[in-house]
């Protein structure tokens, strides 16, 4: 497949979460014509989610956007 130029620029940003998240590793992906295939490593061992739910003072207290999830790494690329 020759990729268009929606195409480069998804390949781009692809290639940018690694730069933006320090605590992201790529590994194979693929840019398909309509969708994007990967694999995100997360290889820092104090991220992603708990299982337990913050009181509401802790969710006052924690800034937005700073959560170190597979969500915020897809919206970032997004």
């Amino acid at each position: 497949m020759v990729m268009n130029d929606i195409g480069k620029i998804i390949h781009g940003s692809w290639l940018w979460l690694a730069d933006r998240y320090d605590y992201v590793d790529l590994d194979e992906f693929i840019v398909m014509p309509n969708h994007v295939h990967g694999i995100i490593m997360i290889v820092d061992s104090a991220v992603g989610a708990n299982n337990y739910s913050p009181t509401k003072s802790q969710r006052a207290q924690r800034p937005h956007g700073t959560s170190k999830t597979i969500g915020s790494i897809i919206r970032g690329f997004k």
